[in-house]
């Protein structure tokens, strides 16, 4: 009765959760996460523990290896009104990769990890026109070609331990790398054959580490709980942007 009315409390305690670009899983890593839909922080007891919860990895049995988990990731992003009531924009993104690479060993009472896990792979790649749009004055037609290539790659080692048989700690320490590229040219004409044509690349590139910790405690053989807490720290980091633009009435240029 007492972890019926532990956990009741824990799920309506819970706040608003929002997705948005930066704000949501873009896939499931390891054969049995991806069975599980992603909810394997309770009970992340395979390699995959290392990104989901350290934790998890001091309950897996023997030595274990995960050589490969492919995903077919769909991303579409839609800009809704952004020409005007019913003229929405969207971008979609379609990919197969394989994103998950990881291994457990014993070491006495300890357990050692080692994953390598690709978080975010998008490619964009598509042209598209409106007709007359609406929030875009004495234009009769906007095309907009675009390319975006967003890469993220987390690599590093774990470590778990368990205090118990039901208790566990762990944490793990990820090389962080992304890389980001966006190529866009857009045509803007109007009805009295005037235009404007803007190119603009912008590429980015960061490293850092990502720490993870994580506990895990199974008060029954029913119930397992998990938390993990993570943050990005960036040590080096790259941008560089350019823009030009040209009109049918005067030429100019900026880089950044």
């Amino acid at each position: 009765m007492r972890t019926l009315t532990f956990c009741t409390l824990v799920f309506f305690a819970a706040g608003s959760l929002f997705a948005d670009e930066y704000h949501n899983i873009n896939g499931f890593f390891g054969e049995r996460a991806a069975g599980l839909a992603g909810a394997y922080t309770a009970i992340a007891a395979d390699p995959s523990g290392a990104f989901y919860t350290p934790a998890g990895l001091a309950y897996a049995y023997d030595n274990y290896y995960s050589l490969s988990a492919s995903t077919y990731s769909e991303t579409k992003k839609t800009y809704e009104g952004v020409f005007g009531p019913g003229q929405d924009y969207t971008r979609q993104s379609r990919t197969y990769l394989p994103n998950f690479f990881g291994a457990i060993r014993n070491i006495d009472e300890l357990k050692l990890g080692l994953a390598v896990v690709t978080p975010q792979n998008e490619q964009f790649d598509q042209a598209d026109q409106i007709n007359f749009p609406q929030l875009v004055p004495n234009a009769t037609s906007y095309r907009n070609d675009f390319s975006e290539d967003n890469t993220n790659i987390l690599a590093g080692p774990s470590l778990a331990y368990a205090l118990s048989d039901s208790f566990s700690i762990g944490a793990s320490l990820f090389l962080d790398w992304q890389t980001r590229r966006i190529l866009t040219t857009q045509y803007v004409g109007g009805a009295s054959g005037s235009y404007s044509l803007t190119t603009i690349q912008d590429r980015r590139r960061t490293t850092g580490f990502k720490p993870v910790v994580g506990m895990q405690y199974m008060p029954t053989d029913e119930l397992a709980l998990g938390l993990s807490i993570s943050k990005n720290f960036v040590t080096s980091g790259e941008r560089r942007q350019s823009a030009i633009l040209t009109t049918s009435a005067s030429d100019s240029a900026t880089g950044v």
